[in-house]
């Protein structure tokens, strides 16, 4: 293995780029991979209305709001209604805190 000083600056900040790049796409898919798990693409779509709106129109209500991150995570928990018409969504208590936190920021940044 050849140490990062040794190899050429255009592979040392391309190694870097992808380094980086690898953690921010690992915590989108991770927040996709959790919104599959949990059923939500059963009711939304990254960029159609299904029976919820599509997470595409969720971002562009939300997203720079002030407490948008609190008031999704709280909605993910505990259900709505009323937000996007008469259907109701039904509560996910089974998901933590933590959990609903990490969709809301997902829902904020695109949901894709």
């Amino acid at each position: 293995m050849r140490r990062a000083d040794s190899l050429g600056p255009n592979t040392a900040r391309a190694v870097l780029v992808v380094a980086l790049g690898g953690g921010v796409a690992g915590a989108a898919w991770a927040n996709a991979d959790l919104a599959r798990q949990h059923g939500c693409m059963g009711c939304h779509a990254v960029a159609e209305k299904r029976v919820g709106p599509a997470f595409s129109e969720i971002t562009k209500r939300y997203a720079g709001k002030h407490g948008a991150v609190d008031m999704l995570s709280k909605s993910i928990v505990a259900g709505s209604q009323g937000a996007w018409g008469d259907m109701p969504m039904p509560a996910q208590p089974q998901l933590s805190a933590q959990q609903a936190d990490a969709l809301a920021r997902w829902l904020l940044k695109g949901g894709d």
